[in-house]
């Protein structure tokens, strides 16, 4: 099964005229999206001075609670597709962000795996180039399934055996 592309959205309505994102609300933006794929985030790091205007991207990092290094891409748009919403000070702009695909997460392999018990699985496990494959025992319907996560071209792929 093809990795979801999940995508989750973080509005900003500010006052005042900044012409940078507010790197706290990137930081609160991400915290979410990795809560929200069941991780336990710290660590997190957006860079600062980003300028404001749709279609601009960047790329935050945090680490997992199992240690494991994610990266976030941020990217501004005009319409959020979500929401989920902070606030911050700077002026009015929108940002989506989605996990990367070097990493395969708990709660990415629960989506894959419709009603999977993963609670063995590790927080995030690290898939550095295409082709590399991170394992973890599942219970499916009952049974004990070893569960594949292989990053591929255009995604990550999720099996068992």
């Amino acid at each position: 099964m093809t990795r979801f592309a999940m995508s989750f959205a973080i509005i900003a309505l500010l006052a005042g005229c900044k012409h940078s994102v507010d790197e706290d609300v990137a930081e609160k933006l991400v915290k979410k999206v990795l809560e929200k794929d069941q991780l336990k985030p710290t660590d997190i790091s957006c860079p600062s001075g980003e300028a404001i205007h749709v279609g601009a991207a960047f790329d935050c990092t945090a680490l997992s609670g199992n240690k494991v290094e994610l990266t976030v891409h941020v990217m501004q748009v005009e319409h959020a597709a979500s929401e989920l919403s902070a606030e911050g000070a700077g002026g009015d702009y929108k940002l989506e962000a989605s996990l990367d695909d070097s990493a395969v997460t708990r709660g990415e392999l629960q989506r894959g795996l419709a009603g999977a018990d993963v609670s063995k699985c590790p927080e995030a496990q690290k898939l550095d180039k295409v082709g590399a494959t991170a394992t973890c025992d599942v219970t499916i319907g009952g049974a004990k399934k070893k569960a594949t996560a292989t990053r591929g071209d255009h995604g990550v792929d999720i099996s068992t055996n």
